[in-house]
């Protein structure tokens, strides 16, 4: 009696207790368009509403643009480096820095590099006392 109490007590522990599985309808073709609709999670900011970092290079000339997009009017500052690869470590060979009011900001500059290698665009900006970074592509020359 008492093993038949005992294995009914566990039965019901087991059916309370474990997960329900639930399986998916649908086509196959269904699940992947839902699955392709999924975003990776974002950083939420006060003030910034987007960034970008962009290089280009076409010969020995580097163009470069930073661009920020805020929420309202703020005090912008935009530190732009064009940094080259050395080893595994990222080394500035030239830097700009603007500031500026707005509810965007964006700037574009120009610069001549001697050595070949790869170089990539970090802009950081500052929106508000906010301080936002992002990173371009990777180009070499």
């Amino acid at each position: 009696m008492k093993y038949q109490i005992l294995t009914a007590a566990l039965l019901l522990f087991l059916g309370v207790s474990s997960p329900s599985i639930g399986y998916a309808r649908g086509s196959s073709e269904e699940s992947l368009t839902q699955y392709s609709e999924v975003q990776l999670a974002q950083p939420r900011y006060e003030n910034v509403v987007s960034c970008s970092s962009q290089i280009a290079i076409s010969g020995n000339t580097v163009t470069v643009k930073g661009k920020v997009n805020c929420k309202r009017t703020s005090t912008i500052a935009i530190t732009m480096r064009l940094q080259k690869k050395s080893g595994m470590d990222w080394e500035t060979v030239e830097s700009w820095v603007k500031t500026s009011t707005g509810n965007s900001m964006s700037y574009k500059d120009t610069c001549h590099v001697r050595d070949r290698g790869t170089y990539r665009l970090y802009s950081s900006f500052n929106v508000d006392g906010e301080n936002v970074s992002c990173i371009s592509d990777e180009k070499t020359y």
